[in-house]
């Protein structure tokens, strides 16, 4: 499977999800933007939400918060201006998380999703439960 089907499976869950817990998502008609779906809130204010899929390791849900463009040997560029929310669908998990761009981590971002050991700085977790959707 290529990255970019990778990337829409990613997208209809994200769509999906918003839809069944009662958004009204729109989809741009274009790719003119660097998000992929609107949330109308239907009081005057739209969501822009930037879908990443994410990836499973060491008990945490990993995903970019910045992207290159497709250009491996261009510095990825942060979504801080460009879209407001996170939604990011996991396959070992098979759930979706929407997280806000303003608390994600630069370059990528680690949700725990299994305890972590009891060595952990407990206070600086960030759990994906807390962010389900």
């Amino acid at each position: 499977m290529t990255t970019n089907e990778v990337g829409r499976i990613t997208e209809a869950k994200v769509l999906a999800r918003l839809i069944e817990i009662g958004k009204h998502v729109l989809t741009p008609f274009s790719n003119i933007g660097r998000y992929d779906l609107l949330i109308d809130d239907r009081d005057g204010k739209f969501i822009r939400v930037e879908c990443k899929t994410g990836r499973f390791s060491k008990g945490c849900l990993i995903f970019n918060t910045s992207s290159r463009g497709g250009y491996k040997h261009l510095p990825g560029k942060d979504y801080s201006k460009d879209a407001d929310m996170f939604g990011i669908w996991c396959s070992v998990t098979d759930k979706v998380y929407l997280v806000p761009v303003s608390v994600a981590a630069s370059g990528s971002m680690m949700l725990r999703i299994e305890e972590p050991n009891e060595r952990s700085n407990h206070s600086k977790i960030k759990y994906a439960k807390d962010f389900q959707i």
